[in-house]
């Protein structure tokens, strides 16, 4: 079992669909974070040009440098991001039940192609046993006929009976090798695999089931991993509504930046020392940096009014699609 299991494509596929859904509910969660972005930007300016740190003219060739940093936390957006992240824990449980289904699909193909061979191999046995038992009646009559006991005849009909048993042994032997192969098949190993059929000793009370028709069916209708995959898909599929309804409502955003400017302009520049004179001295990238941050901070209202019926088609598809997965 555990060789079929290892081996089946629909079992592989179920786990990297496992996998695939696990990484969208990350990533729906990760849509709850702000994002935060920096940037630079560097230019070099000939002739006339404003300085980027007065906002002054000056006329020459200046170099420049402006860094910045951007962040921005949705602060309501229709309740789409946890919509889509109720969305995306229902389908990664599906997924898991789908794999669990795809699990009990393999075995219950394995016991039906393994009881298959166990009861060829049974016939097979019987077939045997037969064409022995027919064979050595053959060789009575031929005595009988032999000593006059019973006419020719007799010897025709038991070898007809031999032949058709040595026929029955040879189809029979075919039907298992047949339902051998199909074994190999479901779990995926090659024709070529040699393996024994073990057969299990099993009481007569240990097939007995004493629970009534209705019982099981309720007890699948409860553990069944397919079912309650059915219903989170429903469940799926109303989050996924609700996310694309929140496309009508406005968007709200709380934005910050900061930035900073450098340039060769300001590089040297006059300043008043202590004893009331000027100089010229030197004013370095990072002290520009330094004494040049700007900082803001916004709220951002997005309201959707036109936007070509892009939120609106996707919406009514899911909203045509939602009586179908209810009747699966």
């Amino acid at each position: 079992m555990k060789v079929a299991l290892d081996n089946n494509l629909t079992v592989k596929r179920s786990v990297y669909n496992v996998e695939t859904y696990k990484v969208n509910m990350l990533a729906a969660k990760a849509a709850f974070l702000p994002t935060l972005s920096g940037t630079t930007t560097g230019g070099w300016n000939f002739g006339r040009s404003i300085n980027p740190v007065t906002n002054s003219f000056v006329n020459r060739d200046t170099k420049t440098v402006q860094v910045g940093i951007n962040s921005s936390l949705i602060l309501f957006n229709g309740l789409r991001l946890q919509n889509t992240f109720r969305q995306n824990i229902r389908d990664s449980k599906a997924a898991n039940l789908d794999l669990e289904k795809a699990k009990n699909d393999v075995t219950i193909n394995i016991v039906v192609y393994y009881t298959t061979v166990v009861l060829n191999k049974e016939l097979y046995e019987n077939a045997k046993i037969q064409l022995a038992s027919s064979q050595q009646q053959l060789e009575t009559v031929k005595k009988q006929v032999a000593a006059g006991a019973l006419p020719k005849s007799n010897q025709l009909d038991q070898e007809s009976t031999v032949a058709t048993n040595e026929l029955s042994l040879t189809n029979q032997e075919n039907v298992l090798n047949l339902s051998i192969l199909q074994l190999k098949q479901a779990m995926q190993v090659p024709a070529s695999t040699q393996f024994e059929v073990v057969i299990p000793d099993l009481a007569m009370e240990d097939l007995v089931i004493p629970q009534t028709a209705e019982e099981i069916y309720a007890v699948a209708a409860e553990s069944l991993p397919q079912i309650k995959s059915a219903l989170l898909k429903v469940e799926s599929s109303q989050y996924a509504l609700k996310a694309s309804k929140g496309n009508y409502f406005p968007r709200v955003t709380l934005n910050g930046s900061g930035t900073s400017n450098y340039s060769t302009a300001s590089d040297p520049h006059a300043v008043i020392q202590p004893d009331g004179t000027p100089a010229i001295v030197p004013y370095p990238i990072g002290q520009q940096l330094n004494d040049n941050i700007y900082k803001s901070f916004s709220i951002g209202v997005s309201i959707p009014i036109i936007n070509g019926f892009k939120h609106m088609l996707p919406y009514n598809a899911l909203l045509l699609a939602e009586p179908s997965r209810t009747l699966r």
